[in-house]
């Protein structure tokens, strides 16, 4: 639930999309960094933004064809005099950012996938919202068809994806060892799914639909579609405030290495 799946998931959010493309962008953002800067760092900088700064960790994978383990994927240069050693300019965590950034492993455990989740389910409120209901068919249908499309094949599947790593793997895996708190305030999985379900019957209709005569199905986006946004935020900061601490205490990151070999190979990845 590292560096590693944030790649997978950009991965499932890239390898549907569709020929058209919509008002937004799944990519993340990929520069290569100057030999000055490989021979000052020896590792792979990754922005907690999402963005992958390649150094000789991805040139590990290329070589080997294996991902190599998050102690050496997981190493961040110390910028300026911060003792943190990890980048937190542009987090979108209410629960880490510049004043208060990762310290450790155990911090960014969560904090890497879920960035990828708030930064789409962002792009997703923008664009249903920038929706008009009176559209043209002749000329904006394409507009509400492509979005339908994206959160069927690309968005609710990420999502599923990501909950179900955690359910069946991950969380089970910290309770051989410490007990997960109850969750005071936020929605749990089953409610959030029952959310994403309900957005994506919309969308299904939509796509019967082609695009064409789905004013009511954009007023029903528009007001879906921030109620989620607003309870899934809040399940993603509860659970960075909550399970960095149990990691800390009853784990090592090599043991945390081991539980994510076996979500990666879930999502038929090699590591």
């Amino acid at each position: 639930l590292q560096h590693n799946e944030a790649v997978t998931l950009s991965h499932k959010l890239k390898k549907k999309q569709s020929k058209k493309q919509f008002e937004f962008s799944t990519k993340m953002p990929v520069r290569q960094i100057s030999v000055q800067e490989q021979e000052r760092t020896s590792s792979s900088a990754v922005n907690l933004d999402g963005s992958i700064i390649q150094g000789d960790a991805s040139s590990k994978r290329r070589s080997s064809g294996e991902i190599p383990p998050l102690k050496d994927s997981l190493k961040f240069p110390i910028q300026d005099s911060s003792s943190s050693p990890f980048i937190p300019d542009g987090l979108t965590s209410s629960v880490y950012g510049t004043d208060n950034p990762p310290e450790d492993w155990c911090d960014v455990g969560l904090l890497i996938p879920h960035e990828a989740l708030r930064r789409e389910m962002a792009a997703m409120v923008d664009s249903v919202s920038a929706l008009k209901k009176d559209y043209d068919d002749s000329v904006d249908d394409w507009r509400i068809l492509y979005f339908a499309e994206w959160y069927v094949d690309i968005f609710s599947e990420a999502v599923h994806s990501h909950h179900e790593n955690e359910e069946t793997i991950y969380f089970p895996w910290i309770q051989t060892k410490a007990s997960m708190p109850e969750k005071k305030m936020a929605k749990d999985h089953g409610e959030l799914i029952e959310m994403i379900n309900n957005i994506k019957a919309v969308c299904d209709f939509i796509i019967t639909k082609e695009g064409k005569g789905c004013s009511n199905d954009i007023e029903k986006l528009q007001q879906q579609t921030p109620i989620f946004e607003k309870h899934m935020l809040e399940h993603l900061k509860e659970e960075e405030e909550m399970v960095p601490p149990l990691l800390r205490e009853n784990f090592t990151q090599e043991e945390e290495d081991k539980c994510l070999q076996k979500i990666l190979k879930r999502e038929g990845l090699s590591g």
